[in-house]
């Protein structure tokens, strides 16, 4: 949220009056150090926790897995023991696909189900793109879909899922990528 109220006053500053901009900016000044004070925090708290460290290495093993990212995906889901499937975990993140059916129409499009949580769908959306580029896996799963002619949303959306399965598989079988 921080990071968004400094993205607003960093808009501001185009259209307000010089008087203004002042306060402005000194605004910005502090929202960049709380940021920093936060990630700061965040970056000490995984560090000293020696099951966060060691999940923190896993997932950073990832291609297309960064540090912002695993801060994410460890503060959503550090215990992947709540999870049976990494099925489940992909609709606890809203990348699980959804058949459309409606009476007689039964070959609609599918999309992604957005059902969980928008920060962390958005979240997965540039390390997928990464990934994508990165990732042995991923790089096979674009190619194979780009030939079936996909759209790269669709490609994206479901490489957000595939790296959903690896973060699963990683935590829960503790090798690395």
């Amino acid at each position: 949220m921080l990071i968004e109220m400094k993205q607003q006053e960093v808009n501001r500053l185009d259209v307000s009056d010089e008087i203004v901009q002042i306060d402005i900016r000194q605004h910005v000044k502090e929202l960049e150090q709380r940021i920093n004070k936060i990630r700061t925090d965040i970056e000490e708290h995984i560090d000293r926790d020696p099951d966060l460290k060691n999940k923190k290495e896993l997932l950073l093993s990832i291609p297309g897995i960064g540090e912002k990212t695993m801060a994410i995906v460890l503060s959503y889901f550090a215990s992947i023991l709540h999870f049976d499937s990494a099925k489940k975990l992909a609709s606890f993140c809203g990348v699980a696909p959804r058949e459309y059916q409606s009476g007689s129409s039964v070959n609609g499009r599918g999309a992604m189900s957005k059902i969980g949580s928008a920060h962390l769908r958005k979240s997965l959306f540039l390390p997928a793109m990464v990934a994508l580029k990165y990732n042995p896996a991923l790089k096979a799963l674009k190619e194979r879909l780009s030939e079936k002619g996909k759209p790269k949303m669709v490609i994206i959306g479901a490489a957000m899922r595939k790296l959903i399965h690896i973060i699963y598989g990683v935590l829960k079988k503790q090798p690395t990528f």
